[in-house]
C-alpha cells in the first residue's frame, strides 16, 4: 500500500479505494485500527493536515473519511486550492 501525500497529482478518490480494500485485505475492522492504519499511510501535507484535526474527526472511520473526502477526494486533481497548498509545501525550506 502506497502512502498518500496530498500533492494534486494524487487522486485522493483512489486512495480511499485502495486504502478500503487493504482494510479489508488486513481484516482492520474496527475503528480505531482503520484511523491509527490510515494515519500510518499519510505523508508530507497530508499527514500535517492529519495531525491538525479535531479529535472529533479521528474518533471514527466515518468521521476521518468524510473529512478526507472533503479535503482531498471531493475535487478533482487540478482543483485550484489543492494545487496552490501543493507549491507552497514544496517551497518551504528548513534552515
Amino acid at each position: 500500500m502506497r502512502k498518500f501525500s496530498g500533492f494534486s497529482s494524487e487522486n485522493g478518490k483512489n486512495f480511499l479505494l485502495e486504502f478500503e480494500s487493504f482494510c479489508t485485505y488486513q481484516n482492520l475492522n474496527s475503528d480505531e485500527r482503520k484511523v491509527a492504519a490510515f494515519h500510518l499511510h499519510l505523508s508530507r501535507p497530508a499527514l500535517i493536515w492529519f495531525n491538525a484535526l479535531k479529535v472529533e474527526n479521528i474518533l471514527t472511520w466515518f468521521a476521518l473519511k468524510g473529512a478526507f473526502t472533503a479535503q482531498y477526494a471531493k475535487h478533482g486533481m487540478f482543483d485550484p486550492d489543492l494545487v496552490a497548498e501543493s507549491a507552497v509545501f514544496e517551497s518551504l525550506k528548513l534552515d
